[in-house]
């Protein structure tokens, strides 16, 4: 499954419901590399903050963006009026064909990609 990043921000944040989900989900642990830089680029970040954050990533598989997924994400970007970030993430859960766990309403609209509404 890949988290989109409201979700590990809730995560972090200690909501008691993403705790658990997060911690009853058996299967693979997968966020993208915008995910990542998402969450990293939160403003008011301390040092011992990103520590914690970046130790907290290592549970996860990072997914790098490759061309594969740049032209996925493009197509979405034109075809539902998407965010940069939002169609990578996107197209990153497409290209690895898993359910995307997210809050944002945006993703309900791509029909293929399986959404996990947490």
């Amino acid at each position: 499954m890949l988290f989109d990043t409201n979700v590990l921000i809730a995560y972090l944040k200690g909501e008691y419901s993403v705790v658990s989900f997060l911690q009853e989900t058996r299967s693979t642990l997968y966020v993208s590399v915008v995910t990542m830089i998402e969450i990293l680029a939160l403003s008011k970040l301390s040092k011992g903050e990103i520590g914690i954050i970046r130790e907290f990533l290592k549970n996860f598989e990072i997914v790098e963006l490759d061309t594969h997924v740049a032209l996925e994400a493009a197509l979405l970007c034109r075809q539902f009026k998407m965010k940069v970030p939002d169609s990578v993430i996107a197209a990153t859960a497409l290209y690895l064909h898993v359910p995307l766990a997210t809050r944002d309403k945006a993703f309900f609209k791509i029909k293929n990609l399986e959404i996990v509404e947490v």
